[in-house]
C-alpha cells in the first residue's frame, strides 16, 4: 500500500508542478481527453530557460500546440537525475497522454523502462539515439541531429577568422573549445570542431577544457579566460547556458566567441549588447523544425514508431546562425571560404568523424590532433 502511495503522490507532484501550456479552442477553454483534444506531456530533464535545446523543444511544442488545439503539459526536472525514471513511469501509467515527449542521452534508460513497462505509450525521444534491433520498442521513436557537423562548421569558421584580418584577430593561429563535460555528444562537437580546424589549416592550435556541468557560468568564464590568455582569439563555447560566462570572457579580453544551440547574441542583445558584439555566431541544431516535423508526423499517422532517423546538415539539422554580429564580424574572403565549405559539406564530398559508436581510445586519438590543449 505503501508503494502505491508514493507512486501516486509523486504523479501528484509532477501534476501539481506541471506547467500547462494549452492551445484550445476559440473560447480559450481548457479541452480534456473526452473531446479529443491531444494530450502531451514534455518531460524535460533539465530547466527551461537554460537557453538550449529543451527551450527549443518547448517553442515548437508552444506553436504546435497553438495550430493544432493540442494540450501541452511539461515537467521540469532541474537535472535531478532521481526523477526521471519515476517520472516517465508514472506519466506513462496514467493512460492520459497520447505523446510523451523527452531528449537527452541521460533520459534514455528511463524511456526504454517506461516503454517496456507500458507499451502503449508512445514517446518521443530527441537528441539521443535507441537500438530498436530484433524490433524492441516498438513505440518509441528516437531523432537526432548530428553535432559534429556543426561542430565541423564552427572550426571551420574559427580557423579562417583567426588568420583573417577581422577587427579581434590574432597571430597566434590558436582557437578554444569549452565543453559542459567529456560525454559522447560534446566529443562529438570537439572531434567536429578540431576536424573543421584542421581542414582549413592543420597548424592552428586548438585548446579544449571542460566545465563539469552546463549552467555553473563563472567556471566556463574562467576556462574561457584562460584560453584567450593562451592566444585564443575564438572560443566555441559548447555547455548551455553555462557558455555565457565564456562570451564575457570574450568581451572582457576582446575576442570572439561562438555559442551554441540557440542564437545566444539575439538572446542578450538587449540585456547585454556589449557582449553581444562579441558573440561571432551560434552553432545550432535545428530542433525547432525537427521536432515540428516529428509532431506534424504524429498528428497525421506517418510518424514510424521503432525507427531511429538522424537529421544531417543537408537535411537541414544544423546550421551555424547568420545575423547582424556575423555580417559584421566575418570578412568577405571568409565568408565566400566558409560558404564553399558549406556547399562541400552539404554535398557530401566531406565526412566528418564522430564520437558516436567510437572507444575511448578513438576518442582520444582525435582530441590529439588538438595539442597543446588547456584543461
Amino acid at each position: 500500500m505503501k508503494g502505491k502511495m508514493k507512486k501516486f503522490s509523486l504523479f501528484m507532484l509532477v501534476l501539481v508542478m506541471a506547467l500547462i501550456i494549452t492551445a484550445c479552442g476559440k473560447d480559450g477553454g481548457t479541452a480534456t481527453k473526452e473531446d479529443d483534444t491531444v494530450k502531451i506531456m514534455y518531460v524535460n530533464s533539465g530547466t527551461l530557460g537554460e537557453m538550449g535545446i529543451g527551450d527549443i523543444i518547448m517553442e515548437a511544442l508552444n506553436d504546435f500546440a497553438k495550430e493544432t488545439g493540442a494540450q501541452v503539459n511539461v515537467f521540469e526536472c532541474h537535472s535531478d537525475a532521481s526523477l526521471f525514471a519515476p517520472t516517465m513511469r508514472d506519466v506513462a501509467s496514467t493512460g492520459e497522454y497520447d505523446l510523451i515527449v523527452t531528449a537527452f542521452y541521460n533520459m534514455k534508460e528511463a524511456v526504454l523502462e517506461a516503454a517496456e513497462r507500458y507499451p502503449n505509450q508512445k514517446i518521443i525521444l530527441f537528441d539521443s539515439e535507441i537500438d530498436f534491433s530484433g524490433g524492441k520498442y516498438p513505440n518509441v521513436r528516437s531523432v537526432m541531429a548530428k553535432q559534429n557537423e556543426p561542430g565541423f562548421l564552427a572550426g571551420v569558421l574559427a580557423a579562417l577568422l583567426t588568420q583573417s584580418d577581422a577587427q579581434l584577430a590574432n597571430k597566434e593561429k590558436v582557437v578554444g573549445f569549452v565543453g559542459a563535460a567529456e560525454n559522447t555528444a560534446i566529443q562529438d562537437f570537439l572531434i567536429g570542431y578540431i576536424e573543421g580546424v584542421n581542414y582549413v589549416d592543420s597548424e592552428v592550435n586548438v585548446l579544449y577544457s571542460f566545465v563539469g556541468n552546463w549552467t555553473d557560468t563563472a567556471r566556463a568564464k574562467e576556462l574561457g579566460l584562460t584560453q584567450y590568455r593562451q592566444g585564443a582569439d575564438v572560443v566555441f563555447a559548447v555547455c548551455g547556458s553555462a557558455g555565457l560566462g565564456v562570451a564575457e570572457a570574450a568581451r572582457e579580453t576582446n575576442n570572439y566567441n561562438i555559442g551554441v544551440d540557440y542564437d545566444f547574441a539575439l538572446a542578450i542583445k538587449d540585456t547585454n549588447p556589449r557582449t553581444a558584439e562579441h558573440i561571432v555566431t551560434s552553432a545550432v541544431k535545428d530542433f525547432y523544425n525537427i521536432t515540428m516535423n516529428e509532431l506534424e508526423s504524429f498528428a497525421d499517422g506517418s510518424i514510424e514508431w521503432g525507427t531511429h532517423t538522424i537529421y544531417d546538415y543537408a537535411r537541414g539539422g544544423s546550421t551555424l546562425v547568420r545575423n547582424e554580429y556575423f555580417d559584421k564580424i566575418v570578412p568577405e574572403d571568409v565568408l565566400k571560404r566558409y560558404e564553399e565549405i558549406t556547399e562541400e559539406l552539404a554535398a557530401g564530398k566531406i565526412k566528418v568523424g564522430t564520437a558516436i559508436g567510437a572507444t575511448q581510445e578513438e576518442i582520444e586519438q582525435f582530441k590529439q590532433q588538438a595539442q597543446p590543449f588547456a584543461r
